[in-house]
């Protein structure tokens, strides 16, 4: 019943193109973010020493990431602020102060960016 379940999350999690959180051997509800919350993700950001820049954006209900003119890629949901990309292995953590982001934390292979919001 277990292995059903688990099965049942990830075709639903697949099919709707959104994460999954787990913990341990337990599979918890895909996470859920609305059209008006993703919304607030989107804009322009730029590196601490001016050099990078990222621009997040909103299309059809999904969140893309465009880094320093290369093409956007889609980011995807995994717990509260923090989103992944699959085509582009990264890990952004947006930072959010009274539901207002004013920032975002992104690592790639290593790596630690900081980003403020324009």
């Amino acid at each position: 019943m277990i292995l059903l379940n688990k099965v049942c999350y990830l075709f639903l999690a697949l099919t709707l193109g959104i994460s999954m959180t787990t913990s341990s051997s337990e599979v918890t509800e895909p996470v859920r973010q609305t059209t008006f919350d993703l919304k607030k993700y989107s804009g322009n950001f730029i590196s601490e020493n001016r050099e990078m820049k990222l621009r997040i954006e909103h299309k059809d209900s999904l969140l893309f990431a465009r880094a320093s003119g290369n093409p956007a890629f889609r980011i995807f949901p995994k717990q509260g602020h923090e989103f992944y990309g699959k085509k582009i292995e990264i890990s952004l953590k947006f930072l959010v102060r009274a539901d207002t982001v004013y920032g975002v934390s992104a690592e790639r292979k290593g790596q630690k960016f900081e980003f403020k919001k324009q």
